[in-house]
């Protein structure tokens, strides 16, 4: 299994180990491969199965066998050798010495860790997945209904014509949707527990019928643009919302993102993340006065490519390019020892055919061919790797816009609280990041992409990555508020979120013990102006006494 080379298998490969029952041989691999699961959860480590070829070689098993035919060993006897030789020390020997092996050959393992991490970061979860869908359903008139006691589980009523519309689309490469759908969950392990469940994420027929339901009905309205609020601006701004993918040489869509770029009165522009437009407030009622903001789509096509997109093409270039110098590496190795074998085949037919062989000549013009095929072969993939290094920006489009004002009631004494003070907010962060150094980890502040969170702490060691948001209060306590950004991401990423509540930052800032997953915390809804708020002193209190149920606490 760990020799197999997929480089350019477009679909999923599955490998089966097939036994006969019943027999000796049978008996034999059913104890291998029980005893090699066996190991595997013992060490937590899938590479077993990798470097069984190490501890116990595929030709001992025939020796065995051979043994027993022989009657030299009994079916038991065999067991037992398979026992008593395939042990967890040789394999976490093997293990760790492969390991090692990697690492003398150069391999960046801190890269590796990194990369896992901001995968573990990015993984689409359950919780964002069933918002869209659920909220999505509301809009092209899909009933949903919950279903009591599962988690994110939900009844399916009748689907809508227009989902079926969307299959019959020439692009469209799912399967089609049935007429109707029975229960549907957005977690794998409700499906995995209870088959009447089907489970539906990104990928699934009903999701993509859906999402592309959703984009074409919300096309009007993000092209004429809408009005937002924000609690901590001064002046108005124009917000554009650009998509634009990356393609290589042959075509293929790499990677494609949204891009948000804000202009302001006085004609500067900046990038902001696409995140931003989620902390946005949308007014009661439409505002009596919206300054003129005149889009450039041009300029701000220019700025893009040169602060955004430019960057873009670079790191996907560079990422690309480690991944297609593998792929030639193998692939020339490959056709080169093809090749090699067949010349040899070759050299022996025309060897006969020199000997006056009178078959040879047929069969060296057979071989000779099948040089040249695999010579063309070879020519035309690498002519592909060739094209595939080279990208280009595709699809620029702008899809959206938006003014963005200053909130009314920014300065009202009520509101003024859930502002930010940027003197406190920095002390607080400059207490957290000389924590998190202290602990060994990597910081980078992330503060000005609006992810819904401030700090993302990397252990480089144990591979542990934290989402951290910092909270700063000037006295000793008070009260905290998330906006709905953070309080989105922190029920999104559980799993990941941390708050980290400095105090005393008008004197001497003290951090709190670090709380993981402050969502599970009885947070309170500001009105008027959304945000959420917790009193410091009850989220403390819920820690001591060891996260009683939160009815027992109130907020101030």
């Amino acid at each position: 299994m760990g020799r197999i080379h997929r480089y350019g298998q477009p679909k999923d490969c599955l490998i089966f180990n097939f036994f006969a029952q019943n027999t000796v041989k049978g008996r034999v691999l059913h104890k291998l491969l029980d005893k090699l699961d066996a190991i595997r959860d013992a060490l937590d480590d899938d590479a077993v199965f990798n470097v069984v070829g190490e501890v116990l070689p595929a030709n001992q098993i025939e020796r065995l066998l051979r043994d027993f035919y022989a009657g030299k060993l009994s079916a038991d006897d065999i067991e037992a050798r398979v026992e008593i030789e395939v042990r967890d020390e040789d394999f976490r020997r093997i293990c760790k010495s492969a390991l090692e092996g990697l690492a003398k050959k150069n391999l960046n393992l801190p890269m590796l860790v990194e990369r896992r991490a901001l995968a573990q970061e990015r993984r689409i979860v359950p919780e964002t997945v069933a918002r869209f869908f659920t909220n999505g359903a509301k809009e092209v008139g899909l009933p949903l209904t919950p279903i009591k006691d599962v988690e994110r589980a939900f009844t399916v009523g009748k689907l809508p014509i227009k989902l079926y519309e969307q299959t019959r689309a020439k692009d469209w490469k799912l399967a089609g949707l049935p007429k109707a759908y029975d229960r549907i969950c957005f977690e794998r392990k409700t499906s995995d527990a209870d088959a009447r469940f089907e489970w539906v994420t990104p990928g699934h027929p009903l999701f993509e019928a859906l999402r592309r339901q959703i984009w074409d009905q919300t096309q009007p309205q993000l092209r004429r643009g809408a009005v937002f609020f924000e609690l901590d601006r001064d002046q108005p701004a124009l917000l554009e919302l650009f998509i634009a993918s990356v393609a290589d040489g042959l075509g293929t869509i790499l990677h494609r993102r949204l891009f948000l770029v804000e202009s302001n009165d006085d004609g500067t522009r900046r990038l902001r993340d696409p995140s931003y437009l989620l902390d946005l407030i949308i007014p009661e009622k439409a505002p009596q006065f919206i300054p003129e903001l005149r889009p450039s789509e041009n300029q701000s096509q220019i700025f893009l490519f040169e602060k955004a997109l430019q960057p873009f093409q670079k790191e996907i270039a560079e990422e690309r390019a480690h991944e297609l110098e593998l792929i030639e590496r193998s692939v020339r190795t490959c056709f080169e020892e093809l090749i090699e074998r067949r010349n040899a085949v070759l050299a022996k037919h025309l060897l006969a055919q020199d000997k006056g062989d009178t078959t040879a000549f047929g069969l060296a013009e057979l071989e000779a061919q099948k040089v040249q095929e695999l010579q063309r072969r070879r020519d035309i993939r690498m002519a592909e790797l060739a094209r595939q290094r080279s990208l280009s920006i595709q699809g620029v489009e702008r899809i959206g816009l938006a003014a963005v004002l200053p909130h009314p009631q920014r300065d009202k004494l009520t509101h003024a609280q859930i502002k930010s003070d940027p003197e406190t907010e920095r002390r607080a962060v400059e207490r957290v990041i000389a924590h998190e150094v202290a602990r060994g980890c990597t910081i980078e502040d992330v503060q000005d992409q609006n992810l819904g969170f401030d700090l993302r702490s990397l252990h480089p060691v144990t591979g542990e990555v934290r989402l951290i948001e910092v909270k700063g209060i000037g006295a000793a306590t008070g009260t905290i508020f998330l906006s709905p950004n953070e309080k989105r991401v922190a029920e999104d990423r559980r799993d990941l979120y941390w708050l980290y509540i400095v105090t005393h930052c008008d004197t001497e800032p003290k951090l709190r013990e670090p709380i993981k997953d402050p969502a599970r915390f009885p947070w309170h809804e500001v009105k008027k102006i959304e945000h959420y708020r917790l009193n410091v002193e009850t989220l403390a209190g819920t820690l001591i006494l060891k996260e009683e149920p939160s009815t027992n606490y109130t907020g101030t």
